[in-house]
């Protein structure tokens, strides 16, 4: 083979990397150690997890323990970040939000839409860490399976997640919104179109991503 035709091949196998790459958001989360989930990323606390580039200068760390999926949202100004996690599983969707409170909402198909069948339920307002607003969350961990850093605890550019995993593969979109002057969008998977406009819910939705992240989890160590 000559070197100008290794050099095509070369190049060939490096698009179509690029492109099965682009096309499957799916990623594998190792296990680590449990961060404590107060609004900061401090150093060394999430060097053990996967890190994926949302572009921008921010970046979702990624890992698990003990039945938990931690998610971590660092970016590089002080602006400030309120995460929304999708979770699908069969025929719900449930929406993970934080922002001064911690709130759920859930849509179930309805044919070829999604109508909601709760809306979002505020339940956890504590911002300290005295000994009864870390009992609330505690408790809001126990009750609802997930707890997040809600807006104004911990630093504005950071935020984290503590999910429980219900089976697996997972199938999550991650959706997080960056208020500076305007409000940047980013998602994982990349860009993609969610179907969910910021603000109150609509009693029905069309979901529009046919491609989510299908997580699975690496062994414990």
């Amino acid at each position: 083979m000559t070197r100008v035709a290794t050099l095509w091949c070369g190049l060939i196998i490096a698009i179509c990397c690029t492109l099965v790459a682009q096309s499957d958001p799916s990623f594998w989360v190792p296990a680590g150690d449990a961060p404590i989930v107060d609004g900061r990323l401090d150093d060394g606390e999430w060097d053990d997890a996967l890190a994926l580039s949302l572009g921008e200068d921010v970046v979702l760390f990624a890992k698990h323990v003990d039945g938990f999926l931690y998610l971590g949202v660092r970016g590089q100004t002080r602006s400030q970040i309120v995460g929304n996690v999708h979770i699908a599983r069969g025929d719900e969707v449930r929406i993970l939000h934080a922002s001064h409170a911690l709130g759920s909402a859930v849509y179930v198909r309805d044919g070829e839409a999604w109508r909601l069948s709760r809306p979002f339920v505020w339940k956890c307002r504590a911002l300290g860490f005295a000994d009864s607003a870390v009992e609330q969350r505690s408790a809001f961990l126990e009750e609802q399976g997930w707890l997040a850093s809600v807006v104004r605890l911990g630093l504005s550019e950071n935020m984290e997640y503590q999910i429980a995993i219900e089976g697996e593969p997972m199938r999550i979109l991650f959706r997080f919104d960056v208020h500076e002057m305007t409000t940047t969008v980013f998602t994982w998977p990349l860009a993609i179109e969610i179907g969910l406009e910021p603000g109150p819910l609509p009693p029905t939705a069309g979901f529009l991503p046919k491609l989510w992240s299908t997580v699975t989890f690496g062994p414990e160590t």
